[in-house]
């Protein structure tokens, strides 16, 4: 083939990229223009569309229906739990207010990472009663405020005094607990904080809800992974015992189930290794994902 005409191939298809890429930022347009603002997902807002090309399973997600991201979930395409069980819970769907339109604020999240100087995140730690969730998050907690982090503990019975008081724990009522603590963990996160949540959160389905309603990335699963035998061993609260003798039904581990994560982001072994080995594990892996700059970093916390 002469070299013109070559040239002329090339011309061709570099034209069809170009075509390609202007559609698909013209539809990402569009649907953010036309899509009634109260369905469209708020993280979109902090996405320019250059970043959108980047993500484009990313977008398909949050454009779901309730009945296609269960479907995808089952498939395996969206929810990350493999335990069929759990992913059936999934089904019941949450009711959304109507006549809600989302109000764009003009103080962004990444405005607010940039102030504090780290990324929001949720670190979600779960496991039994008695594995040293709150013990852990509180200690990692510490670490970061004395590195000058914006951080807040959402602590499994702390909430249980005022939001979610009215709340008991049948499966029904664990599911809503943590849809609550979910949502208020998000916005913490979108405040630019690192917040830390404690909770048995014993269903895999419900921990992989609060997983899919932010960006991959801002949540981390923090399995703090104890034998039952070392909880019940430990029973700061006098629960086991109750549980055991039949005076306090639907206890995690005994009377109810536990889902242990699959593929949590980190699995502690909080009943065999010292406190400040388990913290400093928690630390390494958040600075791994960027939430947080090393200890070496000039800044003490990590840039957005």
């Amino acid at each position: 083939m002469p070299a013109s005409g070559s040239r002329f191939c090339q011309c061709i298809v570099v034209f069809l990229m170009l075509y390609a890429c202007q559609s698909w930022i013209d539809y990402i347009e569009t649907v953010m223009r036309e899509k009634p603002q109260s369905i469209v997902h708020p993280v979109l807002e902090q996405l320019s569309f250059r970043q959108a090309l980047s993500f484009p399973r990313f977008i398909k997600e949050q454009f779901m229906n309730e009945p296609q991201r269960i479907e995808a979930a089952k498939a395996g395409d969206v929810n990350r739990c493999t335990n069929v069980c759990a992913v059936t819970d999934m089904n019941t769907q949450l009711s959304v207010s109507t006549n809600v339109v989302w109000h764009r604020a003009t103080v962004t999240r990444a405005r607010r990472e940039a102030q504090n100087g780290h990324r929001g995140a949720i670190l979600w730690f779960t496991g039994l009663s008695g594995s040293g969730k709150s013990t852990l998050a509180h200690a990692v907690e510490e670490a970061l405020h004395q590195r000058g982090c914006r951080t807040f503990v959402l602590d499994g019975d702390n909430v249980r005094h005022g939001l979610c008081g009215d709340l008991g724990f049948s499966a029904k009522d664990r599911q809503e607990n943590i849809r609550r603590i979910g949502e208020m963990a998000k916005i913490f996160m979108e405040a630019g904080v690192i917040v830390l949540t404690a909770f048995i959160s014993p269903y895999c389905a419900d921990r992989e809800r609060v997983r899919g309603i932010v960006e991959r990335g801002d949540f981390i699963e923090i399995y703090c992974d104890t034998p039952i035998e070392i909880c019940e061993s430990r029973d700061v609260k006098g629960l086991y015992k109750k549980a055991r003798a039949g005076q306090l039904a639907e206890f995690t581990g005994i009377t109810s189930p536990y889902e242990a994560p699959e593929n949590s982001e980190l699995a502690v072994h909080t009943g065999a290794t010292d406190l400040d080995v388990c913290v400093q594990q928690v630390i390494n892996k958040i600075t791994q994902h960027g939430i947080i700059a090393s200890a070496n970093s000039k800044k003490p916390c990590a840039t957005s």
